[in-house]
């Protein structure tokens, strides 16, 4: 496992927005665990472009150097999004379904972006009712409550609750029966120029995949 400093942050990111990445990122990971972040690169969905989650691709690299997760993300701008396209037309979904048929993942993180202005820190998103998925919300509340995140900030299903649409938790859910969480984390915290905020959602999302492992 190679040791990354908070600094690399902004070099991965920077690696996404060269346009030089494979259209899909596969990385296969030594434990049980997949982040995902389909919108790491500007996306289309209904004919309309959208920008980039800013430092979603480069959180989920980041994650799997230091802990080994595989990691699927979105590599180049495509018209397509694979948070929102039906799984027979999606790249991204039919990649992820195939990952997940052949390698033991017990758990899909899945990494959004929301804009500063919103009213949260961190929203946990559950998609579809499913047994189990408390004990998954509560452990993701735990990490982000240990590194200093306001309680009163960390949401579940209220703005984004991944349950809509073609989400990637929705269908990891749905239709391939394994647990996934969606995490809309705010800018505040993916900013290199904020450093104490970065090093309190990277911990935190460290230690959220190490728990689910």
């Amino acid at each position: 496992m190679t040791s990354m400093n908070f600094d690399d942050i902004q070099d991965l990111e920077q690696a996404f927005q060269s346009g030089n990445l494979p259209p899909l990122l596969v990385l296969p990971g030594s434990i049980p665990v997949l982040v995902s972040a389909p919108h790491a690169v500007t996306h289309w969905r209904d004919g309309r472009e959208k920008n980039a989650d800013l430092y979603t691709g480069a959180l989920a690299l980041w994650l799997h150097a230091q802990t080994g997760c595989a990691v699927l993300a979105a590599g180049q701008s495509r018209n397509a999004d694979g948070n929102h396209d039906p799984a027979s037309i999606s790249p991204y979904k039919q990649e992820l379904a195939r990952i997940l048929q052949d390698d033991p993942v017990k758990v899909v993180l899945d990494l959004h972006g929301a804009k500063a202005s919103q009213p949260f820190d961190v929203e946990l998103g559950t998609g579809p009712g499913w047994e189990g998925k408390s004990p998954l919300v509560q452990k993701a509340r735990l990490c982000f409550l240990t590194q200093g995140f306001n309680p009163e900030k960390i949401w579940s299903d209220r703005l984004f609750s991944a349950a809509k649409t073609e989400t990637v938790t929705r269908f990891c859910i749905r239709d391939l029966k394994v647990p996934a969480l969606q995490l809309e984390i705010n800018r505040k915290y993916r900013d290199p120029d904020n450093p104490e905020n970065l090093a309190m959602l990277l911990n935190a999302l460290k230690d959220l995949v190490i728990s689910c492992a």
